[in-house]
């Protein structure tokens, strides 16, 4: 394989960015920035999200069986870095960052997103160095002025490098 073509062409991929974030029943609280997100179905709605092996967020995902997604908007660049981070380098990501429990769920929303989706986790699905999460959309909440979900960050505006 031509790997510098494989990883060309999946850089080239339009990819937007997301705060996944998850309180366990225990009251820990955690975020983390994602970017292979997607709708499933219709009815009823799901998303699935992939979530790396190692990150700290897995195991709280698969403990709460929920999570919420925060849509970043364009220009949050500096905001879904530091979420972006490892927690071995930011142990408590949510630190300084503005954001409410979510009504369903209780977990973490950005104040600052432009949208939300609350989620009830259905299944898993293992994918190489990442779990895929299959979870139905449970209640949803537009925080853009006139209730309209704003541009949204993408991969691309941010110049991060998560593919290939």
């Amino acid at each position: 394989m031509d790997l510098d073509a494989k990883k060309s062409v999946l850089r080239s991929v339009v990819y937007g960015l997301y705060a996944v974030g998850v309180r366990d029943g225990g009251g820990a609280a955690h975020m983390m920035t994602v970017n292979w997100l997607t709708q499933v179905s219709f009815e009823p709605p799901m998303i699935a999200v992939a979530v790396e092996l190692e990150s700290q967020s897995l195991p709280l995902i698969r403990k709460a069986g929920q999570l919420a997604v925060s849509v970043f908007p364009a220009g949050a660049r500096q905001l879904a870095g530091k979420l972006g981070r490892s927690s071995a380098s930011v142990p408590d990501k949510l630190e300084g960052v503005a954001h409410h429990p979510g009504p369903v769920t209780g977990a973490p929303v950005l104040d600052e997103a432009t949208g939300w989706l609350e989620c009830v986790v259905r299944a898993e699905v293992a994918s190489g160095d990442h779990v895929v999460v299959v979870a139905e959309v449970v209640e949803a909440g537009v925080q853009a002025a006139g209730g309209a979900v704003a541009e949204t960050l993408t991969l691309r505006e941010t110049g991060f490098r998560y593919a290939g």
